[in-house]
């Protein structure tokens, strides 16, 4: 097979199984996982190669350390906002530090193995210290920090579940999905191209000469969900192209999949 569009369910009540939804995803369930510690085999490996690639579209930024670290070590990169774009825009690192697993039966697997996450806010959501800093209060502030958290969960997570994320794929928060904080509705993710990005920033090259693409995760709501599993993901990312949605996450926007139904 391509390297088609999936679903990933975590916490199902079935054992891991596959289908394929009526939009062309298939779907992988995950039960019993049994979670073992495993310490990283490097640190920080490739945070340079990432700041230097990014820094001349994304501008100044510094990096959120990961201080306990389990199978990957993931570091965020925070790049503040400027007056062309004005998010605070979060990149991982270490993701790439080991080969995902890709299925066999997908097509050229060996190109699916590496890859990093992007995610966005606008620049209101934190404030920031005199050091240009989000203020320590402000992470620990849950309602405010789960984007970043998600970014981190998602990076690990192929890892943890001997798994892979690609564009395309799709994770609700739990079955049944419920939302990822009080202030939204958005209960799910779709990893997504950075369309809004010039193409030469869609990927990195790392100084052992890996060419690692970049995916937005873009938070999405119950019934975006629904259409991309109905109708594929191309339907939906259609959707998100005409109505602007991208890597920044507004958590009170219109629903694209309510949009279309009008």
């Amino acid at each position: 097979m391509t390297a088609g569009a999936a679903l990933l369910l975590v916490g199902a009540e079935a054992g891991w199984s596959q289908e394929v939804s009526p939009g062309g995803s298939r779907i992988h369930r995950y039960d019993g996982h049994q979670h073992q510690f495993r310490a990283p085999v490097s640190e920080a490996e490739h945070v340079a190669d990432i700041e230097k690639a990014l820094k001349p579209y994304l501008g100044e930024h510094y990096v959120y350390h990961e201080l306990e670290s389990d199978k990957v070590h993931i570091d965020v990169l925070v790049f503040r906002p400027t007056a062309t774009r004005a998010n605070w825009t979060f990149v991982t690192s270490g993701m790439s530090d080991l080969p995902m697993h890709v299925p066999q039966d997908v097509e050229r697997a060996e190109n699916y193995r590496f890859a990093e996450l992007v995610i966005a806010v606008p620049a209101r959501w934190f404030s920031a210290d005199d050091k240009g800093m989000i203020p320590e209060a402000e992470l620990k502030d849950y309602e405010k920090f789960w984007p970043v958290a998600l970014l981190k969960f998602l990076a690990r997570f192929p890892h943890e579940y001997d798994t892979w994320l690609w564009e395309g794929h799709s994770m609700p928060n739990g079955n049944p999905a419920t939302p990822y904080a009080d202030g939204t509705k958005l209960s799910g993710i779709v990893l997504s191209p950075l369309s809004g990005w010039p193409e030469q920033y869609w990927s990195v090259t790392m100084s052992d000469g890996r060419n690692v693409p970049l995916f937005a995760v873009v938070p999405v709501y119950d019934d975006e969900m629904a259409l991309k599993l109905e109708k594929g993901f191309d339907a939906l990312d259609q959707a998100f192209l005409y109505y602007g949605i991208s890597e920044v996450l507004h958590q009170g926007r219109s629903s694209v999949a309510a949009e279309l139904a009008r």
